[in-house]
């Protein structure tokens, strides 16, 4: 499992991820999440690579089971959780998100 800031990499037998970054953040402000109506989501953009592969951009989405994982180079590769979570005081810096993923 790794905790990788916007902009940072994670590598893992070969293969790097990239979180290049938060395209939109409309999850359920932390401080008001019993009075959303919808949970609301999280897409990011990140990039894969091996040496043996090109790399490619991926369109995740945090909470989409479906759309949180994608394979590269046979690389299984998951986000698991983008901290922190939106305040309703204001928008988070881009440089304060955190994303873990895990890759296998």
């Amino acid at each position: 499992m790794f905790t990788i800031a916007q902009g940072q990499s994670a590598t893992y037998g070969g293969l790097s991820v990239k979180f290049e970054e938060v395209v939109v953040d409309s999850r359920c402000p932390e401080e008001a999440f019993v009075l959303c109506i919808q949970r609301g989501d999280a897409f990011l953009k990140l990039r894969a690579e091996t040496p043996r592969s090109e790399a490619r951009q991926y369109d995740v989405q945090v909470l989409d089971p479906e759309r949180r994982r994608f394979v590269h180079a046979g690389f299984h590769v998951e986000v698991t959780a983008l901290e922190p979570r939106p305040f309703v005081a204001g928008p988070i810096d881009p440089t304060d998100y955190r994303l873990t993923l895990v890759i296998e």
